[in-house]
């Protein structure tokens, strides 16, 4: 995220409200003019859940293997900065990996809004997600949790150069573990 712009305080909002409370959520920034941080901070507003860190190296791949590399909790959960988590969807996920111990990530269904409105509808099951993942990303990256513990072992990160590093990433982990979806 290089900026505090009007979604920012909605999504952060939406990880607040979430049901489940055993979470940290690493806010990875490009440097920030100190007006933009205070914003930031304000938005956090000393929840100690939330932890900032500014990236001063660039791109995309890079500052998702840092946030793997600083997590210490079992999953991770990805989200962007203009996104809206439902308040249930950290329980959910969580409840449904314990519950599923071949799962090596799981997303969720998602709804677009703003200019771009609709559902974004994918198979839940692995066989249709492997099946899918021929044509298209089958998994929302912006929903997804996956065991950190599965990525160390196998060394699995995304891949710098890789231009489509979700989709990379999920052809990869299909061939380790299953991938399923939500509704």
């Amino acid at each position: 995220i290089a900026t505090i712009d009007n979604f920012l305080p909605i999504a952060i909002e939406s990880i607040k409200d979430q049901t489940f409370d055993g979470f940290i959520c690493h806010l990875l920034m490009g440097e920030l003019p100190d007006g933009e941080l205070n914003k930031l901070k304000a938005i956090i507003s000393n929840d100690e859940r939330f932890v900032v860190h500014q990236l001063s190296l660039g791109g995309i791949a890079f500052a998702l293997n840092y946030g793997i590399n600083q997590s210490e909790t079992q999953y991770i959960a990805r989200m962007d900065g203009d996104d809206i988590a439902l308040q249930t969807r950290l329980a959910e996920q969580v409840t449904y990996m314990e519950a599923h111990p071949n799962l090596v990530a799981l997303s969720n269904w998602g709804e677009k809004f703003g200019d771009a409105r609709g559902r974004i509808i994918t198979p839940t099951s692995t066989a249709g997600i492997r099946a899918t993942s021929l044509f298209v990303s089958p998994i929302v990256h912006a929903s997804c949790i996956m065991r950190i513990s599965i990525l160390r072992k196998y060394q699995i990160t995304y891949r710098p150069n890789c231009p489509l590093e979700d989709f990379d990433l999920w052809v990869r982990l299909s061939k380790i573990g299953d991938l399923a979806a939500l509704p």
